[in-house]
């Protein structure tokens, strides 16, 4: 009897750290003889970058419940009931073997739907502080795959502790023709500022204040802006060209952080994952707003470690070019940084959580 191919659904989206691990295994799964497909929102980043990466997507309705105006509450409810619906509808067609929730506000209404159906749920936890929606799903998960040490007492199902995947291109990247892609000669010194996949008004702000400054002392600027304010920043920007890339968005980011010699960024898991991966000094800029504070966590625990520095969002303008000459002109400090910094990605991290999702469908099939 032919023995079934493995067929996973991965659900998360919103922004690329909740997509590209989801990718990240699925490369992984493909190389084996696997198979995935992605569930996600049309207005969400995932919608353009997973057909992409060359896996099949599929819309489903969600959106974020948002406790602080309570009078959207009943509308929001109404959309994710919608979701787990047309959730329900692929699922039934598709019949994968496990849901892998890869996070955010999709990722809760489609993984219920999955375990509605008796189909094994597998929840990614990647930052440091856990989220309200992953709590909640491992009442009923398989199993909850963390980035981090596990919290105690915390999770209702088993865990696991596992880096976050990345993608295999950034363990393969060449400096030399990175560089070359973004315009940069052999000795330029290169600063990559990037605010996250929707972009960041306060980091956008700051380098708009110092990008002058920066070129005239011959540093080259990659500035990804975010899509929604790349107009505003092409306004205000007087650089010389020569001296400066501008995009709405870094598609190759693995090329970016290769390119450059200080990264400024969120400190977003994912991008904390990516940072590790290339081993590139950084200076991080936690989004103030995140849920349980969780990017200052992420960074903080970056700093402790020297494999980072980290500067509050609301001191970023007053901070952000003396951290950057400070950086520039310490090659011993920028060393350590790029060593320490390495330890928190783990190459291997896609393999083993490909390994803990093959457990889990056999382990189900044997019920």
């Amino acid at each position: 009897m032919k023995e079934k191919k493995l067929l996973l659904a991965i659900a998360g989206g919103g922004t690329g750290g909740h997509v590209y691990p989801g990718i990240a295994v699925a490369e992984e799964l493909r190389n084996r003889g696997g198979e995935s497909f992605f569930l996600g929102t049309e207005r969400g980043l995932e919608n353009r970058i997973v057909p992409k990466a060359g896996f099949d997507f599929f819309v489903v309705e969600a959106a974020p419940i948002e406790r602080k105006k309570p009078w959207l509450i009943f509308s929001e409810l109404i959309q994710n009931l919608r979701g787990i619906i047309s959730g329900r509808n692929i699922l039934q067609k598709k019949r994968p073997q496990a849901l892998l929730g890869t996070g955010g506000y999709v990722s809760f209404s489609s993984a219920f739907a999955a375990w509605s159906l008796g189909i094994p749920v597998i929840i990614n936890e990647q930052n440091a502080v856990p989220g309200l929606a992953n709590k909640i799903l491992s009442n009923f998960a398989a199993l909850c795959i963390s980035a981090w040490e596990p919290k105690e007492n915390f999770w209702k199902c088993p865990v696991k502790k596992i880096g976050l995947p990345v993608r295999k291109d950034f363990f393969c990247t060449n400096r030399k023709s990175a560089r070359k892609e973004f315009g940069l000669k052999e000795n330029d010194i290169a600063v990559l500022f990037f605010g996250g996949s929707r972009g960041s008004i306060s980091i956008n702000r700051a380098v708009s204040a110092i990008a002058k400054r920066l070129a005239d002392e011959k540093i080259f600027i990659i500035w990804g802006t975010g899509t929604e304010h790349f107009e505003n920043v092409m306004r205000m920007s007087g650089v010389p060209s020569e001296k400066m890339r501008i995009l709405p968005y870094i598609d190759n980011m693995p090329a970016a952080l290769s390119a450059a010699d200080i990264a400024v960024t969120r400190s977003g898991a994912m991008t904390v994952a990516e940072i590790a991966a290339i081993g590139i000094p950084s200076i991080l800029v936690p989004f103030p707003y995140a849920t349980g504070d969780h990017q200052k966590a992420n960074a903080l625990k970056l700093k402790e470690s020297n494999a980072a520095e980290m500067i509050c969002d609301e001191e970023v303008s007053e901070k952000l070019y003396d951290s950057i000459s400070m950086l520039i002109n310490d090659s011993k400090k920028r060393f350590v940084m790029s060593e320490s910094v390495r330890s928190f990605c783990d190459p291997d991290s896609a393999k083993k959580m490909a390994d803990e999702i093959e457990k889990v469908i056999e382990s189900g099939a044997k019920e």
